[in-house]
Parts: structure tokens; C-alpha cells; sequence
């Protein structure tokens, strides 16, 4: 692994086995690769990122999550001194305003919609990497599916 893989891992904390699948294939299609680590619940996520060696380049997360749910982790990253700066997107079912203003008060640096259409899934994911890295979208890679 070089230094720059390790400054691009990516920590998704997702418990839906398909959702897993569906972003699982969207970080595979990025150029050059993205590292990326998943857990399935709030506790563990908290429990990788304070003993995670590097740190990630920025958190994917589903708010609807078994033992520590997502608004709570990302309260508990925002209260953490050495979490600071760590981009969290939220990636999630809910539509609810009261959850996305909720999570961009706590600070998350953007609040995306899971789509129901799997087709634009890949774009989505794209779409809340490309955000939380600050990077403009990367090409996606051959025969993954051009999103521009």
C-alpha cells in the first residue's frame, strides 16, 4: 500500500448486507483506488476509528444502525479531539429533514438520500465520496459504467 492509498481509505459503516454489495462495487470503480473498510454498526465504528492507524480520509455513514446509531456516532467523532476534521458523509434511507438537519448541525459535511433506483446508486456513492474527499468525481473504472 502506498501513502496514497493510505491517505484514501475510506471507513463505510453500513448493516444492510445489499447496500454493503452495492457500495462495496462504487468504491471498486474509482481511479485510482480507494481503500476502504466496512463495519456494521455504530459501536465497532467508533471502536475502529479511535484505534485506526492511519486515521481514514473520511467516514461514509448510515444513520439506521444496530448498537450505536448513526446520529450518535456522529456526535461522539465530533466530541473526539483527535477525530477532528474527519469528513463524515451521512449515506442513508432517511429523507427526513429533521435527521439531515440534525446531522449537519452535529457536522456532517454533506446529508445524501440512499437512491431506491439501484441504477443510480453507483452515481450516488460516487457522488458522497467525491464530496466527503473534496475531490471532483474520479473516472470510474473500464466497464464499471461512465456516470458523466
Amino acid at each position: 500500500m502506498t501513502d496514497l492509498d493510505v491517505l484514501r481509505i475510506i471507513l463505510v459503516v453500513e448493516d444492510d448486507p445489499d447496500d454493503q454489495v452495492f457500495t462495496r462495487r462504487a468504491l471498486e470503480s474509482f481511479r485510482p483506488p480507494l481503500s476502504y473498510r466496512f463495519v456494521s454498526d455504530g459501536q465497532s465504528a467508533l471502536d475502529y476509528l479511535t484505534g485506526a492507524t492511519p486515521r481514514p480520509a473520511m467516514l461514509l455513514l448510515d444513520l439506521n444502525l444496530p448498537r450505536l446509531g448513526g446520529l450518535r456516532v456522529l456526535e461522539a467523532v465530533r466530541n473526539n479531539p483527535s477525530l477532528h476534521g474527519l469528513p463524515i458523509v451521512v449515506f442513508t434511507t432517511s429523507s427526513g429533514s429533521d435527521d439531515r438537519c440534525r446531522s449537519l448541525s452535529l457536522g456532517a459535511k454533506a446529508f445524501v438520500t440512499k437512491p431506491e433506483n439501484i441504477d443510480e446508486y453507483m452515481e450516488v456513492v460516487r457522488s458522497a465520496i467525491a464530496s466527503g474527499l473534496q475531490q471532483d468525481l474520479l473516472a470510474p473504472a473500464p466497464g464499471t459504467g461512465d456516470i458523466s
